[in-house]
């Protein structure tokens, strides 16, 4: 029988202006291989905004100003699969943030992130593996 414990996160929809619109913030996980917008699951306690704070700095040591921040009311529901096997069949709620940024610089912590790209939201789109995630991120991304 599947564990049908629900995991709380929070993923960062950051972009950074252009003067072709906005480029996005995607990372390449470590462990699942896949591109996502950075973020992860709560702690023990932690609120949805807490642990988005938490796991930028873990991943891309990246420190925002609670300015910079918008909640988007959207979450990402989902089931996790067998890349992370303590998960397997837990379902996640994932709420999006959306950070404008005024800089470049992400540097990636290896042990979380292989890799990160800004791209314009057409690019990045096709590279998020799951439907879920893709609709969530596209209703973030109206909103700014």
């Amino acid at each position: 029988m599947k564990n049908k414990k629900i995991i709380n996160g929070a993923l960062g929809v950051i972009y950074k202006e252009t003067g072709h619109g906005p480029k996005f913030l995607i990372v390449k996980n470590k462990f699942s291989g896949n591109y996502s917008p950075p973020g992860g699951a709560t702690e023990e306690g932690e609120t949805n905004y807490e642990a988005l704070k938490r796991e930028l700095k873990e991943e891309i040591n990246y420190v925002f100003d609670d300015k910079q921040a918008k909640e988007t009311g959207i979450i990402n529901k989902f089931i996790f699969n067998h890349k992370k096997s303590s998960r397997d069949g837990c379902s996640g709620r994932y709420e999006l943030f959306i950070i404008k940024e005024k800089e470049w610089n992400i540097n990636i912590n290896p042990e979380d992130v292989t890799d990160y790209f800004w791209m314009f939201f057409e690019e990045l789109y096709p590279l998020l593996p799951y439907k879920s995630l893709k609709d969530a991120y596209k209703k973030a991304v109206e909103k700014i």
